[in-house]
């Protein structure tokens, strides 16, 4: 689809593996291009399928943390052994497990920080299934927010200036999960577990 306006653009990055760029273009499309683990991923989403209310999603990864504070618990235990008993038997014995302590601390930290994350989640209006996540830019919090404020604001203003019947809207977000699946932004299974619910959606109503 050819861009002839964008209204809003964002671009995110933590780190060289992981960035996106997001634009707000023709007034109903958002286009999405990101690198997640250094896999290139690109597709465009209606904003009609969208509910116009995010939520913020943080991820702590536990395992490292844990991790991490066993591993300075132990490294602090040893150094205090090794500055009570500062003979050179202690000290060789010792230091070279510190050392090794002492990289493994590092190394469990930064998997913390490559695995946290603070994101900020779109549903689809339907399926109520996330389709759409901006990872949260820390350098500019301020024109983060802004961007997702307005994008909210323009999913709102996209489904009420367009008056689209709910049959077709229901089909759109079908034809939008199936093309996230394709692109590899769902996994089969959260395609299928998507459909799914707007399957079981469509018959409760159709019982009323």
């Amino acid at each position: 689809m050819k861009k002839t306006v964008i209204h809003s653009r964002l671009e995110t990055k933590k780190n060289a593996r992981n960035r996106g760029i997001y634009e707000h273009f023709n007034q109903h499309y958002l286009h999405v291009s990101e690198l997640r683990q250094g896999v290139n991923i690109d597709y465009i989403v209606d904003l009609a399928v969208l509910k116009p209310e995010s939520h913020y999603v943080i991820h702590i990864p536990w395992n490292w943390l844990v991790i991490s504070a066993l591993a300075i618990g132990v490294f602090a235990g040893l150094l205090t052994h090794v500055l009570f008993n500062p003979d050179m038997r202690t000290i060789l014995i010792f230091f070279p497990l510190l050392l090794m302590l002492f990289v493994f601390v590092i190394l469990a930290l930064r998997q913390f920080v490559i695995a946290y994350e603070r994101k900020c989640v779109f549903l689809s209006r339907y399926a109520a299934y996330p389709i759409l996540e901006i990872p949260f830019e820390s350098r500019n919090k301020e024109r983060f927010y802004n961007f997702i404020e307005q994008l909210e604001n323009q999913i709102q203003i996209s489904i009420n200036s367009r008056n689209i019947p709910e049959e077709v809207l229901q089909a759109g977000e079908m034809k939008t999960l199936r093309r996230l699946s394709t692109k590899g932004v769902l996994t089969k299974h959260q395609y299928n577990t998507a459909k799914n619910r707007i399957f079981r959606k469509l018959d409760t109503l159709s019982d009323y």
